[in-house]
C-alpha cells in the first residue's frame, strides 16, 4: 500500500487553502501519495498514514510560548497555526510519523512546551544570516548532528550542508523532544522525540534542496508511514 501523507497547508487571512508543489513533489518522488488536508473537516487525518508540516512567511504567536513579542516578529497565521497544533495532536494520539520543516519543526517544538528565538539577527549578534540572499537550491552552511540521533542513523552522517530561509530558531527543548542538530553559531537546526519511530523536524528546506539527503530524509519519512501501517494501528479519526 502507498502510504497516504497529509499536507497541513497554508491558509491566507481569507481562509484561501494552498500548498507549494515542491512539497508535493519531493513526497511523490520518495514514494508517497501527498494529500493536502482539509482545516474544515472535523477528523482532517482520517484515511492518511504521516503527517508534514511545512514552512511560510509568518511567525508562531510568542504567547503560545509564554513570551512576549520583542524584535522582529513577523505577523502570525492564526487559522494556520491552530489547524497546525490540531494536526499535530492528532498525531500524537496515534503515533504518526511525523515531519516539520521550518516553521513546522518550530511548531513542533513549541505545542510540547518549547520556546522560540524570536529573532535571530537581534537576539543572537554573532550568528550568520540565516536567511540567505542566495537560491533557495543552494546549500549554504553546514548543520552538525548529534551523533546518537534518529536524524543521524536515517542519513547515515554526522553532518550536512544545507540551504536557510529563516529568521527564528527554537531556543529550548521541553515535553520528550531533544535538540539534534545544529548550525555552526550554535542555531538549532534539528529536533526529534527520540521515542517515536520518526517524528522529527529541521529548519531548512529539503524540497527546495532536493540533494541526496534531503531525499533520503523524505524516503525515511515514507518508510516509517509504511511501517505504521503494517503495524495496523488506527487511522486518527
Amino acid at each position: 500500500m502507498t502510504p497516504r501523507v497529509g499536507i497541513a497547508p497554508d491558509i491566507s487571512e481569507a481562509g484561501v487553502v494552498s500548498v507549494e508543489p515542491t512539497y508535493v513533489e519531493i513526497l511523490a518522488q520518495a514514494g508517497a501519495e501527498p494529500v493536502i488536508l482539509d482545516p474544515r473537516a472535523s477528523a482532517p487525518l482520517a484515511g492518511v498514514h504521516a503527517l508534514m508540516l511545512c514552512g511560510g512567511a509568518f511567525d508562531i504567536p510568542p504567547d503560545w510560548y509564554g513570551a512576549a513579542p520583542r524584535g522582529r516578529v513577523d505577523p502570525a497565521r492564526e487559522a494556520r497555526s491552530s489547524f497546525e497544533r490540531r494536526a499535530l495532536e492528532a498525531a500524537d494520539a496515534v503515533r504518526l510519523p511525523v515531519l516539520g520543516i521550518c516553521g513546522g519543526a518550530q511548531l513542533m517544538a513549541v505545542c510540547r512546551g518549547g520556546t522560540l528565538v524570536q529573532d535571530i539577527a537581534s537576539e543572537l549578534p554573532n550568528a550568520l544570516a540565516h536567511e540567505q540572499s542566495a537560491r533557495a537550491r543552494e546549500p549554504v552552511h553546514e548543520v552538525s548532528l548529534a551523533e546518537v540521533s534518529r536524524i543521524a542513523r536515517v542519513l547515515g552522517c554526522g553532518s550536512l550542508s544545507v540551504n536557510s530561509t529563516h529568521h527564528q530558531s527554537v531556543a529550548g527543548c521541553r515535553g520528550g523532544v531533544d535538540a539534534v542538530g545544529w548550525a555552526p553559531d550554535g542555531v538549532v537546526e534539528a529536533v526529534e522525540d527520540p521515542s517515536r519511530e520518526f517524528w522529527i523536524g529541521v529548519q531548512w528546506h529539503p524540497e527546495k534542496l532536493l540533494d541526496q539527503n534531503s531525499l533520503r530524509l523524505v524516503q525515511a519519512f515514507v518508510r516509517a508511514a509504511r511501517a505504521w501501517i503494517r503495524e495496523g494501528t488506527q487511522s486518527p479519526g
